[in-house]
């Protein structure tokens, strides 16, 4: 195993279902490395050899974790204009879901709910417009941590979670 899922792991005082997570994504990033020009033609088939029992990544084409001011993103906090940053995006191939998983305990916390609202409103005007440019619709996915689970597909998660 990576020593850095490791020391992240101890670090945090994962649990194991968030540890297999994280040992998943490891994983994950070392069949399809997130940077850019990568040739990621092959990385479906060889993430189905390794992880046959998840349905969506056959549909999976790219994932990111976005740099601050990537979408330009706010929220109120207060009297506060605070920018949100989502921790995930994944693009499949009916729809671009930008992810935001939680500990269950913060899911209806103030500011989870006002990024969320900001985030949700992001996601229905960039719909909008992709719809008039062939695009794909977005959707806004908070997704409670011990929801995720080795056997679970983004569409199911996303289907339980998304924003309306």
């Amino acid at each position: 195993m990576n020593r850095h899922v490791s020391a992240i792991a101890g670090r945090q005082s994962l649990r194991p279902p968030q540890r297999r997570s994280l040992e998943i994504l490891d994983r994950l990033t070392e069949i399809a490395p997130p940077r850019k020009g990568n040739d990621l033609e092959g990385a479906p088939a060889a993430i189905r050899d390794e992880f046959p029992t998840v349905t969506d990544f056959p549909s999976l084409l790219k994932w990111f974790k976005p740099p601050r001011g990537q979408f330009q993103i706010y929220y109120r906090s207060g009297g506060d204009h605070l920018e949100y940053q989502p921790d995930f995006v994944a693009e499949a191939d009916g729809v671009i879901y930008m992810l935001e998983p939680k500990a269950r305990s913060e899911m209806d916390s103030e500011e989870v709910l006002a990024k969320k609202d900001a985030a949700a409103r992001w996601c229905k005007h960039a719909s909008d417009y992709a719809q008039t440019q062939g695009g794909k619709p977005w959707q806004y996915v908070l997704i409670p941590h011990d929801a995720i689970m080795e056997n679970m597909t983004l569409s199911l998660l996303a289907s339980q979670f998304a924003a309306q």
